[in-house]
């Protein structure tokens, strides 16, 4: 038997966000081989996208629609629970509760936030949920305190994890994901689904230049970032983890203002995951919009 997931990064939906992609995109997560779609952080831009009641009412009725007819799971990211001010350029801590509360009462969603896991006869899935700073955290050696302050916090959902299933951890940001101290807590699982860097900023024609996982720049503004793109292959002790970093649906969010209209250059992509349950193989391939 296999299992398809569809994994989506960075939507980042505003108010310029072409609707259009939504009917794309479609298309593709709900064709007859998905199982499960699993939104890993970024749906909206700012929680600013969803105080009008226009846009909030758009990004509900398609969260509505594609989850009649697949399982929608969603972790959050750091642009879901803040919004931008200082001409944009700093973030402060802004979590809608009302609206991610709606999201969560959804037919066929499990809202990882509230839910803490997902599981089911072939699948377990869980994530974890940092503090804005640690997103907004430029020093490296101090961020990855305050995800370690997270999983000390309740180790119960990372641990005696049942073998036959497909183990699936989501974190927005990979950043600190294969440090040996992260790693700890999370050996027990087969995939680390993330997104946040979309893409390193990497050009298409740029990808055979620059090597496997590094990236240009990451939303810290960190030269030539590791964990930036593509699949890692991470070894720890005697356990073998793919990290899936997708490119993202949106590379530069209206928030970022006029370099917006860079997002021409760079393709919209999604990450399809097949599991073999029998062979217990991952093959994994990026899809274009």
């Amino acid at each position: 038997m296999k299992i398809n997931i569809k994994q989506i990064g960075d939507i980042h939906f505003n108010k310029s966000f072409s609707i259009d992609k939504f009917s794309k995109l479609e298309k593709i997560i709900l064709d007859k081989e998905t199982d499960y779609i699993i939104f890993t952080g970024d749906i909206i831009d700012s929680t600013k996208s969803v105080k009008d009641k226009k846009q909030r009412k758009i990004l509900i009725d398609w969260l509505k629609k594609i989850s009649k007819v697949k399982k929608v799971i969603i972790e959050l990211g750091n642009h879901d629970i803040s919004k931008s001010y200082d001409n944009r350029r700093s973030w402060t801590s802004d979590n809608d509760e009302s609206f991610w509360e709606e999201v969560s009462k959804i037919n066929n969603i499990c809202f990882l936030p509230n839910d803490c896991f997902y599981q089911d006869e072939y699948i377990y899935i869980t994530g974890i949920n940092p503090s804005l700073y640690y997103y907004e955290n430029r020093d490296l050696k101090q961020s990855i305190n305050d995800i370690l302050y997270t999983f000390k916090h309740d180790t119960k959902y990372y641990k005696n994890l049942d073998s036959k299933k497909l183990n699936v951890f989501i974190s927005h940001s990979p950043i600190h994901m294969s440090d040996n101290r992260v790693l700890k807590y999370i050996k027990e699982f087969d995939l680390i689904l993330s997104g946040h860097m979309h893409n390193g900023l990497i050009l298409p024609f740029m990808e055979k230049i620059f090597p496997k996982n590094r990236g240009i720049i990451s939303p810290l503004r960190n030269i030539f970032p590791d964990n930036a793109r593509g699949v890692k292959n991470i070894k720890y002790e005697n356990r073998n983890i793919k990290l899936v970093i997708t490119g993202g649906i949106t590379k530069f969010a209206s928030s970022h203002g006029v370099v917006s209209k860079l997002n021409k250059l760079y393709p919209s992509v999604l990450e399809e995951i097949i599991y073999d349950t029998e062979a217990k193989s991952i093959m994994i391939k990026t899809l274009k919009i």
